[in-house]
């Protein structure tokens, strides 16, 4: 089993370090860059004149959508920036981890646990996943927050020959882009457990170099 998920980890490591390149020149060099979009909470509604005659037995009275996944071209360089950095650092994350696995596996399978590199390398997890779990969610929000408004924000509106329409954001399919950083804590958490298992591995190791040459 430990033989097993060390390939596994060399596998992930590869596999995560081309798709993460992947992604980078695509936030910044692609026509079209796919992107979930923030939005006030929408809901697609017809103009007060017109009536429904035949269709919908259900009424949605509250609640709406509040992102929309979409391909969105023409996104300025800042936009691009920060999504390619969200890919960043998820990837760098992921691939951390990976290496940390690598280390772990090849310590136990050298009946040799304790060494002063798999401490090392649980430390430096700890702050990959404080740093990187954050990182590339703020990341990813600014980034999707830009993209929002490109696409979504209007300037100065009019209408000719339109039936009871005087406001654009009436209108069927038009939503209006909101701001939002979306941060899940559980880095935190599991970076200080991390660093916590790097503390227990320290003590192992001096465990270790104590009791040498005593049995």
């Amino acid at each position: 089993m430990v033989s097993f998920s060390r390939v596994i980890a060399w596998l992930s490591i590869a596999s995560v370090a081309l798709y993460t390149g992947d992604m980078m020149i695509s936030d910044f060099a692609s026509r079209s860059v796919s992107v979930s979009l923030p939005v006030y909470e929408f809901w697609p509604a017809l103009p007060p004149a017109a009536t429904i005659t035949g269709g919908p037995t259900a009424l949605v009275t509250g609640g709406g959508f509040t992102s929309a996944q979409v391909s969105v071209s023409g996104l300025d360089v800042a936009a691009r920036a920060w999504l390619a950095a969200s890919s960043l650092l998820q990837g760098a994350t992921i691939i951390t981890i990976a290496i940390v696995v690598v280390t772990l596996c090849s310590t136990i399978l050298r009946n040799d646990p304790f060494q002063p590199a798999v401490a090392r390398g649980i430390r430096l997890l700890g702050i990959t996943i404080l740093v990187g779990g954050l990182g590339w969610q703020v990341c990813s929000g600014v980034g999707e927050s830009l993209a929002s408004s490109q696409v979504l924000q209007l300037g100065s509106t009019a209408f000719q020959n339109v039936v009871t329409w005087d406001d654009i954001n009436t209108i069927i399919g038009f939503p209006r882009p909101t701001p939002h950083i979306q941060v899940d804590f559980w880095p935190i958490w599991v970076g200080l457990a991390m660093l916590v298992l790097a503390a227990a591995f320290r003590y192992g190791e001096r465990l270790q170099r104590d009791t040498e040459g005593l049995v």
